[in-house]
């Protein structure tokens, strides 16, 4: 059986790994943001010296997997996010060590690390729209983004 030829596919490999990566951190980002107790888990051990609360650290750490993982998404400074989020999971990979769920995170930062040396693919908006738009465009989702945060966390304290 002969496979089918890919080659003329090639070009969209970066936007699928860019894709799928996302979706991982985009899902745990939100769960984070919107469940930060049940993350609890998963934190070091001396997170809980820190002067601030653990599902608080959890829950800015959501928002920093949201905004980066729609960055990376749009493919807006896609070297700056893939390393922040290859970064993140890949402390995340050798704090839990050699396990089912350290080796999978540590697959997940090489593959997020890969998108960082790649660049932006030919899809992303960092090749279509200019530096000062990309900054303004990150500006304006940054600020709204800790908008939607602070009245989330407000809601969370208040139940």
């Amino acid at each position: 059986m002969k496979l089918p030829d890919f080659e003329p596919y090639k070009i969209y490999a970066p936007v699928i790994l860019r894709l799928g990566v996302c979706a991982v951190f985009l899902y745990f980002g939100v769960n984070e943001v919107l469940r930060p107790n049940e993350f609890l888990i998963w934190l070091p051990s001396f997170t809980a010296d820190l002067p601030i609360p653990q599902s608080v650290l959890v829950f800015l750490i959501g928002l920093a997997l949201v905004f980066f993982g729609i960055l990376l998404l749009a493919g807006i400074f896609t070297r700056i996010s893939a390393v922040f989020l290859a970064g993140h999971v890949g402390s995340v990979s050798i704090s839990l060590g050699v396990s089912q769920i350290g080796v999978r995170d540590f697959g997940l930062a090489l593959a997020t690390f890969a998108l960082a040396v790649f660049g932006p693919d030919k899809f992303s908006l960092d090749r279509k729209i200019s530096l000062k738009a990309r900054m303004i465009i990150t500006a304006v989702f940054a600020v709204a983004l800790l908008i939607v945060a602070v009245f989330l966390y407000i809601g969370m304290t208040i139940q």
